[in-house]
């Protein structure tokens, strides 16, 4: 898994010797893309893919920002909601645009699918605005432009969203 429990998990099961059956899927950054019609990678837009705790964003951690701002790639934040106002002063913070795009995508590929496009100077006050439920991802990248025109994207907040680098 990324970002769970499931080794911990398995060795809890292994030291009181119970049996366990892995079904295998998708990851959420996975989920959430397809959901909203847009691809994780794109050769005109990301040509790498990073996904990121925001644990570290919590008081008294520090990720590095500079390595993270990079415009050809796309970052994935998991655990992350309360920290979206941390995520965005960093990234602008460290070179990215404010006009950069982010997406926040709420219970991703289930019926009750949310999501919040912006940028990066826009979304902390969209999300004040139009609070989502947890468990939600934060995307940040190009390829979120790509929403605006995605005949698959559904759930939320999906307006145009115009990308300046």
């Amino acid at each position: 898994g990324v970002f769970g429990r499931m080794g911990e998990e398995l060795a809890a099961l292994a030291q009181a010797a119970l049996p366990a059956h892995i079904v295998p899927g998708i990851t959420a950054a996975s989920a959430a893309a397809a959901g909203m019609g847009i691809p994780l990678t794109d050769r005109s837009h990301a040509q790498q893919l990073r996904f990121i705790t925001a644990q570290l964003c919590r008081e008294g951690g520090t990720p590095d920002w500079a390595a993270l701002a990079r415009q050809d790639e796309t970052l994935v934040f998991y655990m992350g909601l309360s920290k979206v106002e941390a995520i965005c002063q960093g990234l602008r913070q460290a070179g990215l645009p404010d006009t950069w795009p982010i997406m926040l995508v709420a219970n991703a590929s289930q019926p009750d699918q949310q999501s919040l496009v912006g940028t990066l100077a826009s979304m902390p006050d969209q999300l004040r605005g139009q609070p989502l439920p947890s468990p939600c991802l934060i995307m940040v990248g190009s390829v979120v432009s790509m929403v605006a025109h995605s005949p698959a994207a559904r759930g939320g907040d999906v307006g145009a969203l115009t990308l300046s680098r």
